[in-house]
């Protein structure tokens, strides 16, 4: 953690079938699942 930073790390396993370089899905990288999270509501 750092103080100060509004920010989020998430950790998504078992997503890529073995990393990002490996994954033969067309999203490797997670970006759809970055959009999504976008989407959430938070709370106060």
């Amino acid at each position: 953690e750092v103080p100060g930073i509004f920010a989020i790390n998430c950790i998504l396993e078992k997503t890529l079938q073995g990393g990002g370089t490996v994954s033969l899905r067309t999203d490797a990288q997670g970006k759809s699942m970055g959009q999504a999270t976008l989407t959430l509501p938070l709370r106060n």
